[in-house]
């Protein structure tokens, strides 16, 4: 139980490391109108203009959309991450210890 303890706090640390990283990464990126970040699951940011009809006329707004992506590539990357850690963790207690 202490180890999946210490996997999990180890994920949570990777998982909030990278969520700052790709936030921060969508934040400062310009782009265009009509211009996408990503696809998928790993959809980070789109800019694009959005039309509707109000009372007979035809308004449009300026949409900027945040995707999956900011949580699905922080959870990957975490995942991915704590996979190699405990990969690691299972050829050193195969070796006994050591170094």
């Amino acid at each position: 139980m202490k180890l999946f303890l210490k996997l999990f706090k180890f994920f949570l640390r990777i998982f909030a490391i990278s969520f700052a990283l790709v936030f921060s990464f969508t934040a400062l990126q310009k782009i265009e109108l009509g211009q996408r970040i990503g696809k998928g699951l790993f959809y980070l940011k789109g800019y694009y203009e959005d039309s509707e009809m109000v009372g007979g006329e035809l308004r449009t707004k300026i949409v900027t959309e945040q995707g999956p992506g900011n949580l699905m590539i922080p959870l990957f990357v975490g995942l991915l991450i704590t996979i190699i850690y405990i990969v690691y963790l299972t050829i050193k207690a195969k070796q006994g210890g050591r170094t």
